[in-house]
């Protein structure tokens, strides 16, 4: 009876400690206009550039709360019908006493809400942390976020290394780990870009140049880790994302930030799903956008609804530095023909 008892205070100490720190919180969205963002000022006609003849602006929204305990939202996935968003933070604490270890890598699922076709709400519905191999919590730099039918892939910052979490397991136990070879020793720098092929491949592409213009690229078979090397040919100074969508092409979202305009240059390439066979990837522009008042763009995925493909697009607010930015979500629908 004693060994029972003691066992039951262990067992509630350890949930205390290891769970019971988590913080849960509710957001407030709201729409991405003049009203409720000022900055639009500074470029008021950013809304008439925001579509083109391939891409639609469909409304953004703006997710706010405490920014010492939500944002750096990079990681991104959505379900089929795009009306639930799986947002991981990649915050890491950098300096330690900046974000608490209860704020780093938390994840969120949100309920998302369209009306006449546009984004209108976003929700969270349930929320948690990410864990690693010791049964820690994750100390931040979770940069992409790749789904299959049981498990869920992420990738992350100065980490040779992609972990799989089965997707019933709210990211509690690691149930696979990815390594990728010839990866490159750079400062602030890793894997943002993780999407699963039709092929069932992971498709990753590093953050930074390699040599002249192109990025290290992998092909990953999550089943034996066997890895085939490509070549990335990028146009901005960073890649920050890619989704494939419903016909099994793929989208990248490549970034440049300039410090003395301070202006956010964001560019979508496609990928058809063929040109993957190819040891060099060399997409093709279909969006630019341009602006001071467009954030620090890090997280897009994709779905299927209404015989259309569509677009989300987040940005990380920078919570864990002295970056005065916004978490804004956008919404956007493709028509693309080549």
């Amino acid at each position: 009876m004693k060994k029972t008892l003691f066992t039951l205070i262990l067992c509630s100490s350890l949930y205390y400690f290891g769970f019971a720190q988590q913080e849960s919180i509710s957001i407030k969205s709201y729409h991405w206009v003049l009203e409720n963002d000022s900055r639009i000022n500074q470029d008021p006609d950013i809304f008439n550039r925001l579509s083109n003849d391939s891409i639609k602006y469909k409304g953004g929204l703006l997710l706010s709360y405490d920014r010492s305990k939500f944002g750096g939202l990079s990681s991104l996935s959505a379900s089929e019908d795009g009306h639930t968003l799986l947002a991981i933070s990649d915050y890491s604490g950098k300096p330690i006493d900046k974000i608490p270890l209860k704020y780093r890598s938390k994840w969120y699922k949100m309920n998302l809400q369209y009306k006449n076709g546009l984004l209108d709400s976003a929700k969270i519905t349930d929320q948690g942390q990410v864990f690693d191999l010791d049964q820690e919590v994750v100390d931040g730099g979770i940069e992409s976020i790749a789904e299959s039918d049981n498990m869920i892939y992420l990738s992350f910052d100065e980490r040779a290394e992609m972990l799989g979490f089965n997707r019933e397991g709210d990211f509690k136990t690691v149930e696979k780990t990815l390594t990728l070879s010839k990866f490159p020793n750079r400062h602030n720098a890793g894997i943002e870009c993780i999407t699963l092929t039709k092929n069932n491949q992971l498709f990753a592409i590093y953050e930074f140049n390699h040599k002249k213009r192109f990025c290290e690229a992998w092909m990953v078979n999550p089943k034996n880790n066997a890895t085939r090397h490509l070549k990335y040919y990028k146009t901005q100074t960073e890649v920050k994302g890619a989704t494939t969508l419903h016909n099994s092409d793929i989208i990248v979202m490549e970034k440049t930030w300039n410090k003395t305009d301070n202006t956010s240059h964001m560019q979508l390439m496609y990928i058809s799903a063929d040109d993957l066979k190819d040891s060099k990837i060399k997409p093709t522009l279909i969006y630019d956008a341009k602006s001071a008042v467009l954030d620090n763009f890090e997280g897009i995925t994709s779905f299927y609804a209404q015989g259309k493909e569509h677009l989300l697009l987040i940005s990380d607010d920078n919570g864990d530095s002295d970056t005065d930015q916004r978490t804004l979500l956008l919404h956007f629908e493709l028509d693309l023909t080549f």
